[in-house]
């Protein structure tokens, strides 16, 4: 796949919009936190994720961007936190057996892409 610049705006704009609005945001409401979510592919990433690994790390580089300010300045305003999580599925759990739907347990296959 060959990357250019429409992969990676569609990525990081949208990061980026939220972020800014969220500052914005919390300059007229304070709250003590702001918890952003992120991705280990900022650690991890490879060459096909390098959009989506770009717009985590923004997210990542803003976060601290803002806490800098906050420390700078004495405000109180928001503390930023960044939490970058791992692939989360969330599906049905996999146990060779399950109950149908009436109360019935049958042999489930595991599923073969855990």
């Amino acid at each position: 796949m060959q990357l250019n610049a429409e992969h990676y705006s569609a990525q990081l704009k949208p990061k980026a919009q939220v972020a800014a609005v969220l500052a914005s945001v919390f300059t007229h409401i304070p709250v003590e936190y702001c918890f952003v979510t992120s991705s280990m592919s900022v650690f991890f990433g490879g060459i096909a994720h390098a959009p989506y690994t770009t717009a985590n790390l923004f997210l990542d580089g803003w976060a601290q961007k803002q806490n800098l300010f906050l420390q700078k300045t004495h405000s109180p305003n928001t503390h930023w936190v960044v939490i970058n999580w791992e692939t989360v599925h969330f599906e049905q759990p996999t146990d060779a057996k399950k109950e149908d739907a009436a109360g019935n347990c049958r042999h489930m296959e595991p599923d073969p892409r855990h």
